[in-house]
């Protein structure tokens, strides 16, 4: 609640990452500029007011349903949604009792200004073109396993890899790709090679080293560090 406040300036579009809002009053201020897009980020709310302020552009379009709001009175419009930035984080685990990789990543920053209706995910054998479509999803789940069941499913041998990326889906189209990232024959070089590029180096031998000599009991074992001092000496 910060209406009637004497405040200037824009709204920061850092009051997007609070997604569990229900309430946001800012009218009666002296608040300029556009709403930015980042705001379009809050579809909990409940209740908006923002009249008696200086804004311009248009409001966000995931604000269509907010029950209570004062948006009548601002003359402003609904903006048209924009491609979701690429979702980060994408992680790879590889099952050893099965040919099957999970997937998890978080979803984007900015949703586009429109609801996130599904992801892209595609893999590729050496990271470039071409990739292939694994799998569309729908809904805003942040995971999907690849068991084979979409006729793509991935088979290693040992030393193959197999890189995989995801984009995000809005009404307005499907965003940009995340960072691709591997998944392969081998667990243990995949969990240390933080590059993604398939070989390990000497600071993943010492992140072993550490995990081994500090880390959880049973995480990793002297067999499993001498076989990453091998690859590093000798690929």
């Amino acid at each position: 609640y910060l209406d009637g406040n004497q405040l200037t300036g824009e709204i920061p579009p850092e009051l997007g990452r609070l997604t569990n809002l229900l309430q946001l009053w800012l009218s009666d201020n002296r608040l300029t500029g556009p709403i930015p897009a980042e705001l379009g980020n809050l579809t909990n709310l409940e209740d908006v007011t923002l009249d008696g302020n200086r804004f311009t552009g248009c409001l966000p379009t995931t604000w269509r349903d907010v029950p209570e709001n004062d948006f009548a009175a601002l003359g402003l419009d609904y903006c048209e949604p924009t491609l979701p930035d690429a979702p980060t984080g994408l992680m790879t685990v590889v099952s050893d009792a099965d040919p099957q990789v999970e997937l998890s990543w978080t979803a984007p920053i900015f949703n586009g200004g429109a609801p996130i209706t599904g992801y892209l995910v595609q893999s590729s054998t050496d990271g470039n073109d071409p990739w292939t479509v694994v799998f569309m999803t729908t809904g805003d789940a942040t995971s999907y396993t690849d068991d084979g069941t979409d006729g793509n499913g991935p088979q290693f041998a040992h030393g193959e890899w197999l890189h995989y990326r995801v984009a995000a889906i809005n009404s307005a189209g499907t965003g940009p790709f995340s960072d691709p990232r591997y998944a392969g024959g081998d667990p243990l070089v995949a969990r240390y090679d933080d590059n993604s590029n398939g070989v390990i180096e000497r600071g993943e031998v010492i992140a072993a080293i550490n995990d081994y000599l500090f880390g959880e009991p049973g995480g990793i074992t002297r067999a499993d560090v001498i076989r990453l001092i091998n690859l590093y000496l000798f690929g």
